[in-house]
C-alpha cells in the first residue's frame, strides 16, 4: 500500500514535448500545478516524484524522479522559464511561473535529488480543491505577509494590492485569466509589463504609484483595449499623454490628475465612449479643440496654469498630403462607414480617427498646432470642475484661409 506525503507545489504554465518525435503535447501553454513529493512503500523506503496537474489531467501524471532526469535547464530562469527533460518518458517539461517562486521549487528538487530532508513545515499540501468547496473571487492585500502562499487562486475576479511597495505587476497576477477588476494603488510601480495587458480587465487602478516617463506603454494594446472600461493613472508623474491610451475605445472614465502634463492630444477625440474625465492639478495651458465635440459628462480641468489667449499668425500647410490622408479626406466628406472590422485598411482607420480636423470638418495633415488660440463654451458637459467660468482656452489647427474667420478665433 502506497501513501502519499506532498512536499512542494508550483502553479505555473506548462508545454510538454515528447522529445524523439519533437510532438508537442498542447499547442498552447496551459495552466497546470506541479506537485513534488515522496512516494512510500510499507517497507519504509521513499522515492521521489512530480506529480503534473492539468484541467485535462485533473487526477495527475506522475514522474519519476530519482535516476531519471535527463537534464534540467535554468539558462531563462530569471524571466521565469525553466525546462525540466525527463528520461523516461522521454518528455521535455517547459515551466513559465513566478520567478521566486520557481527558484524555490528548483531548489527543492535539487535537494531532493541530492538525496536531502525537505522541510516538510515549509510544504503546501496539495490535493485538488474540493468539488464543493466555494471559489475564491475576491481578495484583499494590505502587507506582504498575506500574500498567498499557494499562489492566487485562478477564479479570482477582484484584486487589491495596497501599498506594498510593488516596483512592477508580479507575472503570478498577469495570468488571471478571470480578474476583472485590479487595484495596485499606493505602491511604487514605475514600469508594467506586456503581459498586463492580455488580461480582460474592465477596471485599472494604478493611482499613486510611480509610473513615468520610463514606463512602457505597449501593454495598452493587447486584448485589454478591448474590455477596459475605468482606468485611474492619477498620482503620478506623468509628464506626456500615454499616446496608446486612445486605443482604449471602451473607456468611460479616465483619471489622469496629478500628474505633470502640459499637453492633450487631438487624437483624445477617439475616445468617444469616454463620459468622465479628471485632468485637475496637471500643468495645461489648453486643451484641444476636439473636447467639445467629444461625448463627456463630466470633466475636471482645475488647478492648472491656463493663461491668456495668444495672438497668432496663420501658416498655411503646402505640403502635398499623402494619398491615405487623402483617402481619409473622401471617408468623412462622404460619410462613409469604415468602423466595420477589415472593410478599410487599419492606417486609414486610426488617421481618420486620431488626426486633428479644422472646423470645417477637414482632415488636417502636417500641420501647424496654435497653441492657446482659441476659446470655446462647455455648454453641453453637465458636470464642469475649472477655475473659474465654462470658457477654456484651445489648442487648435487651421485648414487655410478660408477658415480662418471662424468666429471661434476671432482675437478680441
Amino acid at each position: 500500500m502506497f501513501q502519499r506525503r506532498c512536499d512542494m507545489k508550483l502553479l505555473c504554465e506548462t508545454r510538454v514535448v515528447e522529445r524523439p518525435t519533437q510532438t508537442v503535447q498542447s499547442a498552447r501553454a496551459s495552466k497546470a500545478t506541479l506537485v513534488l513529493g515522496y512516494k512510500h512503500s510499507e517497507g519504509g523506503d521513499k522515492e521521489l516524484e512530480l506529480v503534473h496537474f492539468t484541467p485535462s489531467n485533473k487526477a495527475g501524471m506522475k514522474y519519476k524522479l530519482a535516476g531519471n532526469i535527463e537534464t534540467i535547464r535554468t539558462r531563462f530562469v530569471n524571466e521565469g522559464k525553466a525546462t525540466i527533460s525527463l528520461q523516461v518518458p522521454a518528455y521535455d517539461i517547459l515551466i513559465q511561473s513566478d520567478v521566486l517562486t520557481l527558484k524555490s521549487f528548483l531548489q527543492t528538487l535539487r535537494i531532493g535529488l541530492e538525496g536531502g530532508d525537505i522541510n516538510l513545515q515549509e510544504t503546501v499540501h496539495a490535493t485538488p480543491i474540493p468539488a464543493k468547496m466555494q471559489p475564491i473571487e475576491r481578495m484583499v492585500i494590505s502587507k506582504p505577509s498575506e500574500y498567498p502562499k499557494e499562489g492566487f487562486p485562478e477564479t479570482l475576479r477582484f484584486l487589491e494590492i495596497i501599498n506594498n511597495g510593488l516596483k512592477t505587476v508580479p507575472i503570478t497576477i498577469c495570468v488571471l485569466t478571470n480578474l476583472s477588476s485590479l487595484d495596485l494603488r499606493q505602491n511604487s510601480i514605475n514600469t508594467l509589463p506586456n503581459a498586463l495587458g492580455e488580461l480582460q480587465l474592465r477596471a485599472l487602478n494604478l493611482s499613486n504609484n510611480e509610473i513615468g516617463e520610463n514606463c512602457n506603454w505597449n501593454w495598452l494594446l493587447g486584448s485589454i483595449r478591448k474590455s477596459l472600461i475605468n482606468l485611474d493613472l492619477s498620482m503620478n508623474v506623468i509628464k506626456n499623454f500615454p499616446y496608446y491610451l486612445v486605443k482604449l475605445e471602451r473607456l468611460v472614465s479616465l483619471r489622469l490628475n496629478d500628474n505633470l502634463m502640459e499637453r492633450v492630444p487631438f487624437s483624445i477625440r477617439r475616445l468617444q465612449n469616454l463620459r468622465s474625465l479628471q485632468l485637475n492639478a496637471n500643468r495645461l495651458k489648453a486643451l484641444p479643440s476636439c473636447v467639445e465635440q467629444m461625448c463627456l459628462q463630466s470633466l475636471d480641468i482645475a488647478g492648472n496654469y491656463f493663461s491668456d489667449r495668444q495672438q497668432i499668425t496663420i501658416e498655411y500647410p503646402t505640403e502635398v498630403p499623402p494619398l491615405w490622408v487623402l483617402a481619409g479626406r473622401v471617408i468623412l466628406r462622404n460619410q462613409i462607414q469604415y468602423d466595420e472590422p477589415g472593410k478599410l485598411p487599419t492606417v486609414i482607420v486610426d488617421l481618420i480617427k486620431e488626426l486633428p480636423i479644422c472646423y470645417c470638418g477637414k482632415l488636417i495633415w502636417n500641420a501647424k498646432i496654435y497653441e492657446c488660440s482659441g476659446l470655446a463654451y462647455l455648454r453641453a458637459i453637465s458636470f464642469l470642475v475649472s477655475n473659474a467660468s465654462r470658457e477654456y482656452l484651445t489648442d487648435n489647427v487651421i485648414c487655410g484661409r478660408r477658415c480662418f474667420g471662424i468666429s471661434i478665433l476671432n482675437r478680441s
